[in-house]
């Protein structure tokens, strides 16, 4: 047989059928091949990991200190330059600097169902660990020495 497929080493397990497709017609040293074969799409592997921008806090400009702190700041970090294509570039990092030292960073913090009800619910347990170790320290509790069958009943 004259035809081949030609295909990887590595990539012979996806290689699913292959046949030899023989001419009624005419005859022919040359043979029609044909193959099936499993393709799959591989995800593009990333060298290098994205940088992320850490969100900032806010809700703290609603505060007017911080608000004039931050414009204090601004000023001071802010030095007038002549005008230049590069000082678009410059303007970002130092405001966004100016931003993190101010006000901070967001913290993502998930809350919790139980968060309202914390202090009570922090009371309640307290409560229930006192008095499970005063019932472990009670040698002589006449409820210990009692079987589980008469306890159920």
């Amino acid at each position: 047989m004259i035809d081949f497929i030609i295909s990887r080493q590595s990539d012979l397990r996806d290689v699913r059928l292959t046949r030899a497709v023989r001419s009624t017609s005419a005859w022919s040293d040359h043979r029609l091949i044909k193959c099936s074969i499993f393709l799959s799409v591989r995800p593009v592997k990333r060298r290098y990991k994205a940088v992320r921008i850490r969100k900032l806090n806010v809700a703290k400009l609603k505060d007017d200190l911080t608000r004039q702190e931050f414009v204090n700041e601004l000023h001071a970090t802010l030095r007038p330059t002549s005008a230049s294509t590069d000082e678009w570039f410059h303007f970002k990092p130092v405001v966004y600097n100016a931003a993190v030292k101010v006000v901070g960073v967001q913290h993502k913090r998930h809350k919790d169902w139980f968060d309202e009800n914390d202090l009570a619910a922090r009371k309640t347990l307290d409560d229930m660990y006192v008095k499970h170790l005063a019932w472990i320290n009670d040698k002589s509790s006449a409820n210990k020495k009692v079987p589980i069958s008469r306890l159920v009943m």
